[in-house]
């Protein structure tokens, strides 16, 4: 009975290792031999954060900013926006790990791989959601923030604050770009 199995579980090893080292190719090989596959950029989902003293959000991890940012301009299923409410970021945090070393452009200096990334939509997204809370930094760092829309001007960890403050966050290894 066991002689049975032994190939097809030998083959379904070689197919699951095939295909764990295709996820560590680079998305061109794969336009680049015709296939029209391309790694999708992994997925965050929302995460309310606990609320600290004074109903301040307590944002710790890339999920929770991302549904911060939701709550602002309110795209949050069954939560009513609030461009008015306040967060601390408790951690530093990290969206795409080291972002710009893995950009790849084309020659006109286009990034070519931004589906490889988590993409980012800025917090206060035009002046109708614009960010009128405070945001407090609390001196950590936002890092892997990909946001390649050349259509807005509107662009960055925030894109518009109104009667807003945002103090002391540092945001790195970024790739920010906007309408020129």
């Amino acid at each position: 009975m066991t002689k049975k199995l032994t190939k097809p579980i030998a083959f379904l090893s070689a197919v699951a290792m095939l295909m764990t080292m295709l996820l560590y190719l680079p998305s061109s090989v794969f336009s680049d031999i015709g296939l029209g596959l391309s790694a999708n950029a992994a997925e965050i989902t929302p995460t309310e954060p606990s609320k600290g003293t004074g109903g301040v959000y307590q944002i710790t991890n890339a999920a929770e900013l991302y549904w911060f940012a939701g709550l602002v301009y309110g795209t949050l299923d069954g939560v009513s926006q609030n461009s008015s409410a306040n967060a601390k970021l408790m951690n530093n945090i990290t969206v795409n790990e080291n972002l710009l070393a893995s950009l790849e452009y084309d020659a006109d200096g286009n990034v070519t791989n931004g589906a490889s990334f988590t993409s980012w939509t800025p917090i206060g997204i035009t002046h109708t959601y614009s960010y009128n809370g405070t945001f407090n930094g609390n001196g950590k760092t936002i890092s892997g923030l990909f946001c390649n829309n050349s259509k807005t001007d509107y662009v960055g960890l925030f894109g518009c604050i109104d009667c807003g403050k945002v103090t002391d966050v540092k945001v790195a290894d970024s790739y920010i770009r906007g309408r020129s």
